[in-house]
């Protein structure tokens, strides 16, 4: 039981395997999104890696080499844990904008919604919109608090929809959802051909009688 699992079940190869070893101060840490954090300790090098062995971000002790570079280990701890309760005073991004973009539109066709949000601490931040169709977008960023962001989205049923957004920060404090903006899907658009076919038929026959 001590040497428990059974089975490999995700496993980190190097680009060159044979320089990317310790013989003690290393380890690794399962994120709750899946990824894995990795500590090179003799190195000092530690980077969060995807399922897919795609690199999420990388840092590098720079102090000397031997003794003062090893990092022992590295851990990733939620914002809410009791032990950094007193450490900072972080706050929620303030409640984003309601979006803006088209309010009808045809089914099948990408169309352009715009947000933006101020974080009190200045973090960077992320959005998800919620597009009334039973499904949400990914989170988007990091982006800089203050600044636009650009997302696009289609729906594949007709009807009325409405399009929400949040932001988290860093720090995974979430602001409350935006006001809808109400969009409706599909625009009458054979009604618009239909009368564009109506008018110029009526102009043809004027010009003959």
């Amino acid at each position: 039981e001590a040497f428990k699992p059974d089975s490999l079940t995700w496993r980190y190869i190097a680009d060159i395997p044979s320089d990317f070893f310790a013989s003690h101060i290393s380890g690794t840490q399962r994120l709750p999104n899946g990824n894995t954090l990795i500590c090179h300790g003799e190195h000092g090098y530690f980077f969060e890696v995807t399922p897919d062995n795609e690199i999420v971000w990388e840092y590098y002790n720079d102090d000397p080499p031997m003794v003062s570079k090893n990092v022992f280990k590295i851990r990733r701890y939620d914002p809410n844990y009791p032990g950094l309760a007193n450490l900072f005073d972080n706050h929620a991004p303030q409640t984003p904008s309601t979006p803006n973009g088209i309010s009808s539109g045809e089914t099948g066709t990408e169309y352009t919604f715009t947000s933006s949000t101020i974080d009190p601490d200045e973090n960077d931040v992320f959005y998800q919109f919620n597009w009334g169709d039973g499904t949400t977008s990914e989170w988007i960023g990091p982006i800089s608090s203050g600044q636009v962001i650009e997302i696009t989205h289609a729906w594949d049923n007709k009807g009325d929809y409405e399009i929400r957004v949040k932001a988290r920060d860093i720090f995974n404090a979430e602001s409350s959802w935006s006001d809808p903006l109400s969009i409706s899907m599909p625009k009458t658009y054979i009604h618009w051909k239909f009368q564009q076919i109506q008018v110029f038929i009526e102009q043809f026959l004027f010009n003959f009688i």
